[in-house]
Order: structure tokens, then sequence, then C-alpha cells
């Protein structure tokens, strides 16, 4: 048994190197399921209606789609992941006779122990169905209190399965609180699936593991419903919503991607549960699936493919899967339709692929495999993937796929009429441009340059500039009759009011360093009962209007709490510079969005003000390509740091009439802009007077007829 668990956890391994914290791959493994219900009374002999509550919940557990699943702290919210895991009442029987997916056997055998009896017929249980095939799951009466018990991968065929006690099963019927929600299956079908409590089973000694990455160290089980942060070991917190701790059902709602791995790796070739694959327990007696076949590739390139096949009557979608030209499984992919995108290959090398059939009804067996080389002959791709980001007034960044065999890129930009600007010659897939015009729609095409050849130009792509204003949605609560927010602090600022009528936007500011944490304080004011209020709050980091990026909620949590709040928050170092908006969100009842209005609650608007952040792109300077920035390395300036002058000398940069000098702090406002008038001949030197500038640091940036280069400047004054 030892070495069986040893060699399953060796294979699970070896997929999460290659897989690790895998999200969303869009293969749906699909599980037949067998429930034998054992029972002594009638009242043991549970309903189809609440052996079908189960099954939905196991399915909406393994899918993340229960609508609890939002309650997970900020801290863990990231993590939650869908299995990509369905389960069924199985539709036929081993025999392939139809079935309802229940067995029902009436016991002389009062309650049932941990000892597998139950999985007997000889000792008063109900023996297993293949369990190759199927998930098998006893509901009986057990004994000690005993919830539900499971059978880890690898253990003895005979024995295989899940049991759970009939009072712990599903949602309606004799399921009974706080075991009513379906979750003490989860929880064991977790286990079947080859997941480990989450606090390692090391009593409380902080030294045990689930091995699993992603969740944190914890001394031992939480029950009840704990409240948030609850820590041990030096964490943050426990996961103990997390399926596999000894909470309530109702406190209990996520999988980490860590675990979904761990599961998934069962189903993989090797793994010890990858036989319920080829099972047809979900298929309706004379129901097909066929295999596809016709198998083909074509679009041949050095480093992809397209696999091809013939439809297939019925077909849901694909799976695809690639392999080594030696049978190595390589991956395995989704398609909807009857052809699969194959890229990132190797040129020259041949690889084997197989396709399955996924029909409503079940799925088929793998094709056999069909085989490809790719080319060995080098090409000058055309990119592809033209897209745009960090768009502001007046600057962009352009980007696109890497070509196999690029040397560089050229890039040209035009009007929205079409009207070319500049071509420019760029070293990667992706280029920043400054001085574009607000509001503005810009067009822009790349070509390929590799070492013995170029491209075509790509089909035009357009981005267009912001026009400046940042409008934010409206949000508000519509009644404060009963509640409000009463006080809000953060960094030295602090606001306490009544009621302000659902919203304010209060004007009141807050400073705040980028890469610092802070303690951000809140306060709900109650008219006489005390609710449970709901509170999110948001910071728009990159100033473009939203509070929906990633990284922009800072706060998710309830409390019927009337006293100070408080919640750490830490500025991200990539936080644009200058003024943003903090939103402030108190909601009775639910969590709120960013942009609702709700019945009951408040919303108040702050000002934050970032510095040490990102610097905003000073308006006035010239367009151009970065990749000038290159000739940075041929540019000094002295003194530096400096007092009253800095200097150019004209060996150094090509200083001409309408070269460009500005100085712009680490605010983004510009101290100095001014343009050189005399020839080049008549300068010896150039000089810059920093006399009146406030001590600190300074982009000094010197736009020429031949580029942009920039260089970091100390400004002292003793």
């Amino acid at each position: 048994m030892q070495k069986t668990r040893d060699a399953i956890e060796d294979h699970t391994n070896r997929f999460l190197k290659e897989h690790a914290n895998e999200k969303a791959t869009g293969i749906v493994y699909t599980i037949p399921v067998v429930v034998h219900v054992v029972y002594k009374s009638t009242t043991q002999n549970i309903s189809d209606a609440q052996i079908q509550s189960q099954i939905d919940v196991l399915n909406n557990d393994f899918r993340l789609l229960n609508p609890d699943h939002t309650g997970t702290p900020a801290l863990f919210a990231g993590l939650k992941s869908d299995a990509e895991i369905n389960f069924c009442l199985a539709k036929q029987d081993p025999s392939g006779a139809t079935s309802t997916g229940i067995t029902r056997t009436s016991t002389a055998t009062t309650s049932f122990s941990t000892n597998d009896a139950v999985k007997k017929t000889s000792t008063g249980g109900k023996d297993p169905w293949n369990t190759a095939k199927y998930l098998n799951i006893w509901v009986c009466s057990l004994s000690g209190g005993v919830l539900g018990y499971a059978q880890f991968p690898g253990g003895p065929s005979a024995t295989d399965g899940v049991v759970i006690t009939y009072t712990g099963f599903g949602t309606t019927g004799t399921a009974t609180a706080p075991f009513n929600k379906g979750r003490t299956a989860t929880h064991e079908v977790g286990h079947w699936l080859n997941l480990i409590h989450i606090w390692g089973d090391d009593g409380t000694g902080c030294s045990g593991t689930d091995n699993v990455a992603d969740t944190p160290n914890q001394a031992d089980e939480n029950y009840g419903c704990p409240a948030y942060p609850t820590a041990s070991c030096s964490n943050t917190s426990d996961m103990y919503m997390n399926y596999m701790d000894y909470t309530d059902d109702a406190c209990m709602f996520m999988f980490s991607a860590g675990q979904v791995s761990r599961m998934r790796a069962l189903f993989t070739t090797g793994g010890s549960r990858v036989g319920l694959l080829t099972s047809v327990g979900c298929n309706p007696v004379g129901a097909t699936c066929n295999v596809p076949a016709s198998l083909s590739a074509g679009s041949i390139t050095q480093t992809s493919a397209t696999l091809g096949w013939g439809a297939v009557s019925g077909a849901t979608s694909y799976n695809v899967q690639l392999f080594t030209s030696g049978g190595s499984l390589i991956s395995t992919n989704s398609s909807t339709t009857n052809s699969y995108p194959a890229s990132g290959l190797s040129a020259g090398t041949s690889y084997l692929f197989s396709v399955q059939t996924v029909c409503a009804t079940g799925s088929s067996a793998y094709s056999a495999q069909a085989g490809f080389t790719t080319s060995a002959t080098a090409t000058c791709g055309v990119p592809s993937g033209l897209a745009s980001s960090a768009i502001t007034t007046t600057t962009a960044t352009l980007n696109w796929g890497a070509v196999s065999g690029a040397v560089t890129y050229n890039l040209q930009l035009f009007t929205s009429g079409g009207t070319l600007i500049n071509t420019y010659s760029v070293a990667s897939n992706s280029t920043g441009f400054t001085g574009l015009t607000a509001g503005t729609t810009y067009l822009f095409s790349v070509q390929t340059v590799c070492s013995a050849s170029s491209s075509a130009y790509s089909s035009q792509a357009s981005f267009t500039t912001s026009s400046g204003t940042v409008t934010y949605c409206a949000s508000k609560g519509n009644s404060q009759a009963d509640e409000w927010i009463d006080r809000v602090s953060l960094n030295g600022m602090v606001r306490t009011s009544a009621s302000d009528a659902g919203y304010i936007n209060t004007g009141s500011s807050a400073s705040v360093t980028a890469g610092t944490a802070y303690s951000l304080g809140y306060s709900a004011g109650f008219s006489s009962t005390a609710y449970t209020e709901y509170w999110r709050v948001y910071i728009d980091w990159n100033q473009n209007g939203v509070f929906t990026d990633a990284g922009e909620q800072m706060v998710s949590r309830s409390s019927s709490s009337a006293s100070n709040l408080s919640t750490t928050i830490t500025v991200p170092a990539t936080a644009k510079n200058g003024t943003t908006r903090m939103r402030v969100s108190m909601k009775y009842g639910a969590y709120g969005t960013s942009c609702e209005t709700f019945t009951y609650g408040e919303v108040e608007d702050y000002n934050v003000v970032v510095i040490g952040g990102v610097a905003r792109q000073s308006e006035g300077v010239t367009a151009a390509n970065v990749e000038s920035e290159a000739t940075n390395s041929q540019f000094t300036v002295y003194p530096n740091p400096a007092n009253t002058k800095i200097y150019l000398s004209q060996t150094e940069v090509a200083l001409g009439a309408g070269t460009k000098i500005m100085m712009v702090d680490a605010q983004g406002r510009t101290w100095v802009n001014q343009t050189l008038t005399a020839p080049a001949n008549e300068l010896e030197k150039a000089e810059v007077n920093v006399e009146n500038l406030p001590n600190g640091l300074y982009n000094l940036i010197i736009t020429t007829g031949t580029g942009t280069v920039t260089k970091k400047l100390l400004v002292l004054h003793p």
C-alpha cells in the first residue's frame, strides 16, 4: 500500500511541475456515481430527491458554481479554482443494464463503523460496482458521531469509495444542520481524489503538510464558522473556508488552485483514476459517442500545425492529446470544432496526436494516433496578435506576438485616415510611444525582419488615446434610516459624518507612497439596531476611471460592529502618481459592486494622492520610438547631484536648434521645459538652471532630431 501511495505521489509531483496551479484547462472530467443506500429504518432510506441534491452540490462545488464562494476573503480570493470535474448518477450499471445510479439495501445492522462492513453484502452492506469505472458512495447510519470517511487513491479496489451518514448527505430530507449543505460529501470526495486535510494531520505542530503549496501552514482543524482572520503557525489566516477543513457546511466553499492540480493529476496518463474517463456509466443504454476518424495535420510551420479530424455527429467538443514521437504525453487540449491549432512546437520535430469525442451522453475512447513533422525550413512570419496597452492621453504601449527567427521588427504608425506618420525599427515585440495627442485614434502595422528576409506588413490595428477626463460610475445607497458611514481614515486623513444622503464625493484627501502599507479605517453609524454591513473599498491605482482592475479592491468584509474597523492595505509599487479616487461602499444584506445603487447603506468617495509610483508622461515630449533610448549610454550630465546649474556638451549629444530639454519630478510635474534656438556649431555646451528647483530626484529628458534620451538627476541644495 505504501509503495502504491508513493507511486501516486511521484506521478502527482511530476504533473505539478508541468501544470503548477493550472486553471481553466477547458477539459472537464465527468465521473459516474452510484449511490448505495443501506438502511434499517424507512427514515434511513433517503429519497431520490435527496440523492440528486447531493449530486447537484458536488457539481457546483467542484466547478466553482456554488454561490457562496463569493464569501472567500480577499487574501484567498485569487486562489479559489474550478476543478473542472462533474458528477452524474450512472445511467447504466457495469453489466450494461439501464440504471438510476441508486441501489437500495435493507440491513439488520443498526449502524456501521469505519471498518468497511457497509461495503460488503456479506456483512450487511452492499458490494461496490466496478471501482475503476464508478465512484461508489454508501449512505447509511454511521456510529460514533462520524459524518463520513473515504479511501484515498491506491487502496484496495473492493473497498474504494466514500461513506456518508444519512443525516449529512444532500440538502433535503434527513440532512440535519449544520451539516445540511452537502459539504461532507464534497470533503470526502476530495479525499477520494487525493486531497489531504488542510492542516496536514500533525496535531498542532505546524510541521505537517497537505502537499499543496498555496494553502497556508495551519496548526489544526477549525470547527463551526470562524471569523476572518483566524491565524495560526505565523500565517495571516487559516484557509478555514476550504472544503478540506472541518468547519460547518455553510462556512466552507472553495478548493485552491494547488488542490485542483492534485486532483486532476489522477486523470492523466498513468494516473490512478484515469480509468474513469473511459467509463460509459454516464451514457444511457444504447447511446453512442463515436471515436474521431480521418486525423490529419495541415498548415505546418516550424512551430505550429493545424490538427484536424472528421466531425462526429452529436459531439459537443473534442479532447486532443499531443505526444512526442516516442509516445510521451505533452498536453491535453479542448476544442469545440473538429480542428485544433497546435503551437509552441519545435522545428523539424515529429509529433503524434490522438482525439476523443465528448458528447452530451458521455465521451468516446481516444482515436488511434496520427503523426506529423514540423518544418525545418526557416520562414519569416507576419506578426499577429497586435494589441495596445498602458494608454494615457499622450502615451501608449504597442505589442504583438513574437515571431520565431525575428531579428528586429519595423513598425509603421498612421493617422486614423491612413496617413503614414513614421516608420520605426524595434528590437523586441513591444514598444512604447510618447507625445501622442489626447483623444486621438491611431493605426499601426508591423513587419518581421529576419536574418535573410522580411515578412509582409501585418493587418493594421488601432488604438485611441484617452481624452484626459476620468469619469467614475455612480454608486449610492437609497436609504440611511438605519445605517450610514460615519468615519473613514487613512494616513492622517480622518473624516467623521452623519448620513450624507446615500452618496457624497467628500473631497477629503490622503497622501500615500507607492509600495508602502497603511491602516485603512472605517466604521458604521446606526440609528438603533446594529445590522450586519458588507464593506468594500476600492482604489483606482492606475487612474483609468474604473475599480475593476486587478488589485483595486482593497477591502471585502462584513461586520455588525459600530466600532472602528481597520484593514491593512499596501499601495502597489506600480500605482500611478497623482490624485486618484477611493470609493468606500457599505451595503446592508450582501456585498455590493463598485457601480451599484442599492437599498440600504451609503457610498463615499475620497481623493488619494500617490507619490513615489509610476510617473505620468510629461506633456509636449516629441513622439519618439523608445528604442532610441539605447543612445542613453552615450549621454552624461554634470554635475550630479546639482546645486545651481547642469551642463551638456556638444560632443556628448547633438545639440542644435529645436532640441528640447525637460525636467520632470517623481509626481509627473514638469519644472523645466525649454527649447534651444542657436545652431549646433554655436553651442559648445548647453546649460540648464536648477537653482530654483526643490531638492529631489528628477527625470532629465532630452529630445533631439534623432530621438529621446533620459537621465536621472538629483538636485540637492546645501
